[in-house]
């Protein structure tokens, strides 16, 4: 696969989109997919087992009724009240036992997205052969194909397209509900490469 022409010719291409003073380069087709230290690993859950406990109880008692409860409860405790403490005790127990339960179901069900998400299979392109790799390994620089109708796995430069002109549509429905087709076009420095590009499998 002949990209390096195609490469220097977009690193000479202007930057119209961004107007930061200072630029990332990215070597394409060069990404390791082995190294951890760049992933696209997606993460939306809160918790992890070790961390559950002392992370759910500090985030239930900042709450004030909750903090209320147990500055009744340590008192009830500690000076000889009139009341017994179990009364304070009980409904503070139940309660963020109760939280903690919900909150934690909910957690276990963004770990179950996160893993659907981070293993799905995406094809990649290294040295002209496509290779079948998890979501969660693409780095910067990965080349991916992506097929008509399958999900975008990050955020991606279109290099080339399918679409002789170097055009692609594509929805953004999943992201912000808009069900209208985007069009995404090449750089103009890497079209007419398309038709050159030969790809094996792996």
């Amino acid at each position: 696969m002949v990209l390096g022409n195609g490469v220097r010719r977009l690193r000479e291409c202007s930057n119209k989109v961004s107007a930061a003073a200072e630029t990332r380069l990215i070597e394409v087709g060069t990404a390791d997919e082995r190294s951890k230290k760049k992933h696209n690993k997606i993460k939306t859950s809160k918790y992890t087992l070790l961390m559950f406990l002392p992370k759910n109880l500090m985030e239930q008692f900042r709450r004030v009724v909750n903090f209320y409860f147990l500055i009744v409860t340590v008192i009830a405790v500690v000076i000889d009240s009139p009341v017994s403490p179990f009364t304070s005790i009980a409904p503070l127990s139940f309660m963020v036992l109760v939280t903690a339960m919900k909150q934690g179901y909910e957690d276990w069900l963004r770990h179950k997205a996160d893993n659907k998400v981070n293993n799905q299979i995406v094809e990649t392109v290294r040295n002209g052969v496509i290779n079948k790799v998890r979501n969660s390994s693409i780095a910067p620089g990965t080349l991916v194909r992506v097929r008509r109708g399958r999900e975008v796995p990050a955020d991606l430069v279109l290099l080339c397209a399918a679409d002789g002109a170097g055009k692609c549509y594509v929805t953004t429905a999943n992201l912000d509900g808009e069900t209208n087709l985007k069009t995404l076009r090449v750089p103009p420095p890497l079209v007419g490469y398309t038709p050159g590009i030969q790809l094996y499998h792996n």
